[in-house]
């Protein structure tokens, strides 16, 4: 796929990037999405499944899962279904969240992100996922090796 034009940007906190060498993430790749409630995350999840679905480049195969938290939370602390929070906790985060400082990113993300869709190109090539070729105009991101036969005329 060469992008014609870029993809708008989601309204919502991200992450994304590659999995492969988590070893315990069964997926390649993957964007996450940081939501409040499951309301929120159902309703995301419809409006960006059209989307994905609709896309010549992604389509209905493109998996999407809604979790609730991490899976390094979950994995310890149980399963996300059985979690319970104190309502009390509402007005803690409220006032925590006056007092956060968004962190200074030292790479602006002009530079950051060309540089992560590099590293991303990258890994899809050395995983032989083909994908990479949509960012490259359908170029090889190296030149193939030339092979031998291991007898001469075979």
């Amino acid at each position: 796929m060469c992008v014609s034009k870029p993809v708008p940007p989601l309204p919502h906190p991200t992450k994304s990037g590659s999995e492969i060498d988590n070893p315990e993430n069964p997926h390649p790749y993957g964007t996450y999405l940081y939501l409040n409630g499951i309301n929120q995350a159902r309703e995301v999840y419809r409006t960006l499944r059209r989307q994905i679905d609709g896309h010549e480049h992604l389509g209905p195969n493109v998996q999407m899962l809604i979790k609730r938290g991490c899976t390094n939370y979950e994995r310890k602390c149980g399963p996300s279904d059985r979690y319970s929070f104190d309502p009390a906790l509402g007005a803690v985060e409220a006032e925590l969240s006056e007092r956060f400082i968004k962190p200074v990113q030292p790479i602006p993300p002009k530079v950051r992100n060309p540089l992560r869709l590099i590293e991303i190109i990258k890994i899809a090539y050395r995983s032989g996922d083909e994908t990479y070729k949509d960012f490259t105009h359908g170029r090889n991101l190296l030149p193939p090796t030339i092979a031998y036969p291991p007898e001469p005329g075979s």
